[in-house]
């Protein structure tokens, strides 16, 4: 990929599942320029878990790719911002620990 270091980069994550798998794939936005940057996907286990259950399973594996790509930039991002269409996962994620 040719980004100018100099401009801001913004990582754009999305996740997603669905009861036979579920994925994550990071996009690179430049001023110019959309990239793909990677995307993971996942087989269900074979013990049938909840829908909510797998798009958490689907957040995860976003949360760790966006992680190793953020390590593997030469250049900090200026924003990046993880979408997920599961309401539950996000109640869950903003709900504290117990």
């Amino acid at each position: 990929m040719g980004i100018d270091q100099n401009s801001d980069i913004i990582l754009h994550g999305f996740c997603d599942a669905s009861t036979k798998a579920y994925a994550a794939v990071v996009y690179l936005k430049s001023k110019q320029e959309i990239h793909l940057v990677s995307a993971k996907t996942r087989v269900a286990p074979i013990k049938q878990l909840t829908i909510p259950r797998l798009e958490l399973c689907g957040a995860l594996l976003l949360a760790e790719l966006i992680s190793v790509i953020q390590k593997a930039l030469r250049t900090k991002p200026a924003e990046y911002f993880l979408w997920t269409d599961s309401t539950i996962v996000l109640s869950w994620l903003m709900k504290p620990p117990n």
